[in-house]
């Protein structure tokens, strides 16, 4: 989608809607079977399906599903005294996180089901941050791509996921570690 960029988290998210088989069929002048019937039916459309996607996404609780809560959290703490351009009252801080309160009431029936979201939701941000920076980065990056697949697939990351995606990133280490020993490697 965008080849050169880095990833962030408005990438991901967009992945999933903008890259899609049947819209890189269209992007790449292949005639999708549907194509006949979309004046008929418009809700067959693929820029309807996009359209329909991203107001859901965009929504409150598909954020949260994606992992972006905590990253969202983070981001209404700083509002408060962070870039001048994007900070905000206290009220209006107040008010954001009443919406997002709101929501986690309304999705999550147990105070043992929103503990477990929030511990995956706050571990995927530490192993997207770790996949940036340190020695280990390389490691962290399987672990978040793994998250990622999953997340692109419309899985809602659970603590399991994030404990598959930590034993990836410590496999990946120790074979890059067995790697680095071996004779062969050495100059």
């Amino acid at each position: 989608m965008f080849p050169k960029a880095s990833e962030t988290p408005v990438t991901i998210k967009l992945r999933s809607i903008l890259k899609t088989p049947e819209v890189t069929k269209i992007l790449q002048g292949e005639k999708v079977t549907t194509e006949s019937l979309w004046a008929a039916r418009p809700w067959q459309i693929p820029a309807v399906h996009m359209y329909g996607r991203l107001a859901y996404k965009f929504e409150g609780m598909t954020d949260m599903i994606n992992g972006a809560f905590m990253e969202d959290l983070s981001e209404l703490l700083n509002a408060a005294t962070g870039d001048q351009r994007r900070r905000k009252t206290f009220y209006e801080i107040d008010t954001e996180f009443e919406k997002m309160t709101a929501s986690l009431l309304k999705n999550f029936n147990s105070m043992a089901s929103l503990t477990s979201f929030l511990c995956a939701s706050l571990r995927q941000i530490m192993i997207r941050k770790l996949a940036m920076v340190g020695k280990d980065k390389d490691g962290w990056k399987k672990a978040d791509e793994h998250l990622t697949d999953l997340m692109d697939q419309e899985h809602m990351i659970t603590f399991e996921d994030t404990e598959a995606a930590v034993k990836r990133c410590e496999q990946h280490l120790q074979r890059a570690a067995i790697d680095d020993a071996s004779p062969l490697h050495e100059g």
